[in-house]
């Protein structure tokens, strides 16, 4: 790695914005505790401005990326009364399916580069700590700070990923 691009990465940390939409099915083995499966789909922006960092070449500007993921948990409400304390834990298996790059030139040209991705899978660890309200015998809300991790090796970078979960549950 050339210390321009060394520099280029150091001065543009990795951030993403994003959302996710998705489906579970869960199988509770007592009042308290669950396992859920299901998938995700999850669209995110990493928002970057490269231009400057090295005069005269093409620098990324924003880059797009669409995933899967099958998320495998284990969740617990400490209580059953209508609004308890909501954990989860467990294992997501992500899957980038496609991705694509907006680039601009010094000159201000823009092009758009695109490419499905045959990429691994890549398990992350999921840790969530939220409450569950249940609007009725049928019917809960749940929101959660979720937490994920992933390490990539083949760049040697730890991946933590945050986001707000709310979930509307309907049990039969």
């Amino acid at each position: 790695m050339h210390q321009d691009e060394a520099d280029l990465i150091t001065r543009n940390p990795y951030k993403q914005l994003g959302y996710q939409l998705g489906t579970q099915l869960y199988y509770h083995f007592s009042d308290q505790w669950s396992v859920s499966s299901g998938l995700w789909l999850e669209w995110n922006q990493i928002p970057s401005k490269y231009y400057d960092a090295v005069p005269g070449s093409l620098a990324f500007e924003r880059s797009f990326h669409h995933n899967f993921q099958i998320p495998i948990l284990l969740n617990y409400q400490t209580t059953t009364k209508r609004l308890a304390p909501y954990f989860s834990a467990g294992l997501v298996l992500h899957k980038a399916k496609y991705s694509y790059i907006v680039i601009r030139t010094t000159t201000g040209e823009e092009t758009e580069h695109g490419s499905n991705f045959y990429s691994p899978i890549l398990p992350r660890l999921l840790l969530g700590a939220g409450i569950k309200y249940r609007l009725n015998e049928h019917l809960s809300l749940i929101t959660q700070p979720v937490i994920m991790y992933e390490v990539e090796k083949e760049r040697g970078k730890r991946v933590f990923q945050y986001s707000l979960q709310t979930q509307l549950v309907c049990r039969f």
